[in-house]
């Protein structure tokens, strides 16, 4: 056996197998391999010696026999005895053999069955650590978008520490600005009904600028043929001492109030007008145009006419 306990053939075969395993009657032990034999197996008489035992026996006397028979058995027991003791030595020697073999054997079949569990560990373990090299990969991202989001964290948390001053500043403001809100609805409310009222003075506006419109026409055909006396009494005086009397200045500045009027559109106040010009004080004939046209303005508001 693998542990170096010896049996004969009989016991052997008597021996349970399980699973290709046979295990020691003694020790218990358990090896994959068939046990050796190691004692010498000695070949019988062959069938030519046993043909001719007879025969000579028939030949040979009796005394003969009888000594021959002697010397057979003595031979026999020499043989014998030299088959026993070298069958004794060749036992002590495949004991010894099985001793340090056994050993040895037993030892070769527990280093090879761990090694095939250590080949089955080793796999187990590439495969964890193929999971781990995964885990190990998402644990690294992990860890760098942990690090984004605190570097993030932080930023807010500074900002909100510098905007505390601004929040209680921004509230003070809100405040103040529900307060104007409020104020200004009031007087959103107020510019509604004005606007109410501002349409129908649109209308009497757009009907009082028709009429202005005819008296402005009117000054600006008398204010021609004007021109056209200032020019010929300056081509018939004097270059040199020539002056305008008071009239003729009030024409000239009437004349540049017009061309201002037209230039800024129909819809400038004749005030505008002046303004845009830089006179100081404007002849009495444009004042009495502008008392005139506020006067009509006045009236159109008070007393609207109904047109469109």
């Amino acid at each position: 056996m693998g542990c170096g306990h010896g049996f004969c053939q009989e016991c052997l075969r008597r021996i349970p197998r399980r699973r290709n395993h046979v295990a020691c009657p003694t020790c218990r032990f358990e090896t994959g391999q068939e046990p050796q034999q190691i004692y010498i197996t000695f070949a019988g008489p062959t069938e030519s010696r046993r043909r001719s035992v007879p025969e000579i026996a028939g030949t040979m006397k009796a005394d003969s026999l009888a000594a021959a028979l002697d010397c057979a058995v003595r031979k026999i027991k020499k043989e014998a005895k030299a088959k026993a003791a070298e069958a004794r030595l060749l036992s002590d020697a495949a004991e010894r053999v099985a001793k340090r073999l056994g050993p040895v054997f037993a030892a070769l079949e527990r280093e090879q069955a761990a090694n095939t569990a250590i080949i089955d560990e080793n796999k187990t373990l590439k495969g964890r650590l193929n999971e781990m090299e995964s885990i190990r990969s998402q644990a690294v991202d992990l860890k760098t978008q942990l690090r984004d989001q605190n570097r993030m964290l932080n930023a807010v948390l500074t900002s909100l520490e510098n905007t505390q001053a601004e929040r209680e500043r921004l509230a003070q403001l809100v405040t103040k600005l529900q307060r104007s809100l409020d104020k200004k609805e009031n007087k959103l409310r107020t510019a509604v009904d004005e606007s109410e009222s501002m349409r129908s003075q649109t209308v009497n506006l757009k009907n009082r600028l028709r009429d202005q419109n005819g008296e402005l026409q009117t000054l600006m055909e008398s204010t021609q043929t004007a021109k056209g006396v200032g020019k010929a009494r300056y081509r018939a005086s004097d270059r040199g001492s020539f002056s305008l009397n008071d009239k003729d200045k009030q024409i000239h500045v009437l004349e540049k109030w017009l061309r201002a009027f037209t230039k800024e559109g129909k819809q400038t106040e004749p005030a505008q007008a002046r303004r845009s010009l830089q006179i100081e004080r404007p002849p009495e004939s444009v004042q009495n145009v502008d008392s005139r046209l506020a006067t009509r303005r006045r009236s159109a508001v008070t007393q609207p006419t109904g047109k469109t």
